[in-house]
């Protein structure tokens, strides 16, 4: 069960699996529900955005270890 995004919306709905969008009945706002965030049409989510941003940073830091001749923990 999750909240309505919307501060003030009081409504309480049970999220399906895979469900992205979501439209609230009471407040009328559009939602993504993957970064619980104003929808976002053709672009990507904040939360994938944010994924990749951690991923290439890990890269960077394995990288720097490689050249100064660490290893990486199993």
């Amino acid at each position: 069960m999750m909240w309505c995004p919307t501060p003030d919306c009081f409504l309480v709905f049970i999220k399906v699996n895979g469900q992205i969008d979501f439209k609230c009945p009471i407040c009328k706002k559009d939602y993504c529900m993957e970064c619980r965030t104003s929808k976002h049409v053709g672009k990507p989510c904040k939360k994938f955005d944010e994924r990749l941003e951690r991923d290439a940073e890990y890269e960077g830091v394995i990288n720097v270890l490689k050249e100064l001749g660490g290893k990486q923990c199993q």
